[in-house]
């Protein structure tokens, strides 16, 4: 009765190989794998230092550049000077076993302290540098793989074949070439695994053409995940540094989980009103996400409270800047929107519930209908460079001494593209479709008039 092998358990299996291992390497061998593997594993932390961005800002450094050529150039010559150690011809191929460790070993140690040192939203799209690494190392080791010999047996170097007679003439029968000190031992037995491990590694190769960050290849911005998207984002809008416009442009394209949004929105928001937001981009991505209604109210206010400022406009001879007014003038009230030039002005739409004068009851002015910006403003020379004037407002002559409040209501709305609501804000809850957003904005201005002796009196009604 046959019996089937018995397999073997994965501990088995490792304890097998240090085994076989531990045959195949004398001590010369450790000690030239322990000098040698550390070195190797250095070039890893060398890259994954650079990834890091704490060797230097770029694509690829100069030390991280000689380091990876360095490596390659070194796997070449370890492989040439083994097999000068073991006085072979370096272009035959030929087993080598502490190599392969050293290969396998250096190779896989460098990837491990490279993806350990690399934060992870910067391992995709993949580095090139470390493409080449990995496909050096895997063509070696498939060479080392292809050609593998075991045994104690002796063959011709130039046909393989098996010499059993040692008696001159120093020839092969086969081929009849020379076989003195050209005899290898083993026949040619191909390992498997290392094979697959080899073409694992060249596969690494094929992704060098693509560049780390090439943000003009729309085919590596589709491809790119956007949790590292969002990650870049964080980063550069913290460091007070600008990010590619297509990252921005990708951004917008993508559904966002609503907490990831939340918290770059947030972001963006906060360091716009601390005046320390360097990219135009990011506030063109903010300002896109508010005015499809994704934000909060928090944000929407804050955002407006930043980008318009309803005031009133009063003008008299003193001109528009000054608050104090002679009486025998005549004033001039309107509203008045400031720092509206950076907003799409066909996306806001202003309803100017009125301007009162102390506490009375008829407003000074009042609007009767929703009007977007690129309809309500206009420009006035008379006025600085970044304030525009509404058309619609009153005038009135001044006529006795008096200090009184000028108390403005605006109600603000982002509204589709040259779209304006139709309804008063009283009736427009809840919003209209289309509609993002709506708020009411407080404006106040002190207006001081004086006695101006040289004014003329007013005329006395006729009894």
């Amino acid at each position: 009765m046959s019996v089937g092998p018995t397999p073997i358990s994965p501990p088995g299996l490792i304890r097998a190989l240090a085994a076989a291992l531990r045959q195949s390497l004398r001590w010369p061998d450790w000690v030239w794998l322990a000098a040698c593997t550390p070195c190797l594993w250095f070039i890893g932390a060398v890259l994954g230092l650079d990834d890091a961005e704490r060797l230097g800002i770029g694509y690829d450094p100069l030390a991280p550049r000689v380091a990876a050529w360095g490596l390659a150039i070194g796997i070449a010559s370890v492989w040439m000077w083994r097999r000068w150690l073991i006085r072979n011809h370096p272009l035959r191929p030929a087993h080598d076993t502490p190599t392969d460790v050293l290969i396998v070993a250096g190779s896989l140690g460098a990837l491990a302290i490279y993806l350990a040192i690399v934060p992870g939203h910067k391992l995709l799209p993949p580095n090139t540098t470390l493409c080449l690494l990995s496909g050096v190392a895997g063509a070696a080791l498939l060479r080392s793989a292809w050609t593998r010999r075991v045994g104690e047996s002796f063959h011709c170097s130039h046909c393989g074949y098996e010499i059993e007679d040692f008696s001159l003439p120093r020839r092969c029968p086969e081929c009849e070439g020379v076989w003195a000190h050209r005899l290898v031992r083993g026949r040619v037995e191909r390992s498997t695994p290392l094979i697959a491990l080899s073409v694992a590694l060249l596969f690494l190769l094929t992704l060098a053409p693509l560049p780390r960050l090439d943000s003009s290849s729309p085919f590596i911005r589709r491809m790119t995940p956007t949790a590292w998207i969002l990650a870049r984002a964080t980063e550069r809008l913290q460091a007070t540094r600008t990010l590619e416009s297509a990252w921005w442009r990708e951004l917008t394209l993508r559904r966002l989980d609503e907490t990831d949004a939340e918290r770059l929105r947030e972001l963006v928001l906060r360091e716009q009103l601390a005046n320390r937001l360097m990219d135009a981009n990011a506030y063109a991505w903010l300002q896109g996400e508010l005015f499809t209604g994704r934000g909060s109210d928090s944000q929407f206010r804050r955002f407006l409270d930043d980008a318009l400022t309803p005031s009133i406009a009063v003008r008299g001879r003193s001109g528009l800047s000054s608050t104090t007014h002679q009486t025998g003038e005549t004033l001039t009230v309107a509203p008045l929107i400031e720092d509206s030039r950076r907003l799409p002005r066909d996306r806001i739409a202003v309803y100017v519930e009125g301007i009162w004068k102390n506490d009375e009851a008829t407003p000074l002015v009042r609007s009767s209908k929703w009007e977007t910006l690129s309809n309500l403003l206009t420009f006035d020379p008379r006025l600085p460079l970044d304030t525009d004037s509404v058309r619609a407002g009153t005038s009135f002559p001044l006529r006795k001494a008096e200090r009184f409040t000028l108390t403005g209501k605006y109600w603000i709305a982002i509204v589709p593209d040259g779209t304006p609501p139709i309804a008063l804000p009283k009736d427009m809850n809840p919003l209209p479709t289309g509609v993002a957003w709506m708020g009411e904005f407080e404006a106040r201005r002190q207006v001081n008039v004086t006695s101006n002796p040289n004014a003329s009196a007013p005329p006395r009604p006729k009894p």
